[in-house]
């Protein structure tokens, strides 16, 4: 096995991070430095470690949860005592090691997907990856066909232009709305943007996984490839 797919094996980061931490001396094999990624290593006999540890490959696993509103995106350290997202998550799952991939706001509901996989944590939540993420968006007022083209080619949001949306128009007070930022209120400030408001969202997809027949606070384990 190549030393680089056996490290983004161990979940340790993207293949292009694992680049920079082995061309920066971080990976030692068998006590020595170690600078090459295609490197051919026996997990038999070579000994791998990053940070003065031993690297063992872990299994990765992946799991999908429809979100209910009310439970912020944390696994631990709830503020002031607030619900927290790991309050409903199975405990008959070992959630070690195991984080959110990015975050949904309190009062949204829907897809959010848990994994230990690093590199794939990585590639969802870095800017340049494009990564659709689609919404069912209840509105206060009804959206005009000239707002949907303003959501198209994007609007100005935190002295910023947003990258284009997809649009479509369900009723005249609902859309699903599909963008490929990530950004702190995202799809509430668009809609305000043009003079709408956001009552209810819901994330319906993120990368493939969509939401589905998922009842609310149900979780789903997943394979790697049914996300990307």
């Amino acid at each position: 096995m190549r030393l680089e797919k056996y490290l983004i094996s161990c979940g340790i980061a993207s293949g292009k991070v694992i680049k920079k931490i082995i061309k920066n001396s971080e990976i030692i094999v068998n006590g020595l430095i170690e600078n090459d990624p295609g490197r051919s290593i026996d997990l038999e006999i070579d000994l791998i470690q990053y940070k003065e540890k031993e690297l063992v490959e872990k299994e990765l696993k992946y799991y999908v949860l429809n979100k209910p509103a009310g439970y912020i995106t944390a696994m631990s350290n709830p503020v002031n005592n607030r619900p927290i997202i790991s309050d409903v998550l199975s405990k008959d799952i070992d959630w070690s090691g195991i984080s959110p991939v990015g975050r949904l706001d309190k009062d949204t509901e829907g897809v959010l997907i848990f994994t230990n996989d690093g590199a794939l944590n990585h590639e969802l939540t870095y800017p340049e990856k494009n990564i659709d993420k689609e919404y069912y968006v209840e509105l206060s007022k009804e959206i005009s066909d000239e707002d949907l083209a303003k959501l198209e080619t994007g609007v100005e949001i935190d002295n910023y232009i947003s990258k284009p949306g997809k649009v479509k128009k369900i009723t005249d007070k609902v859309i699903h709305l599909t963008i490929i930022e990530g950004r702190y209120h995202q799809v509430k400030k668009m809609l305000r943007a043009i003079g709408n408001r956001v009552v209810f969202l819901r994330r319906i997809r993120f990368a493939k996984i969509e939401l589905g027949d998922l009842k609310l606070g149900e979780i789903r384990e997943v394979h790697r490839n049914d996300i990307v």
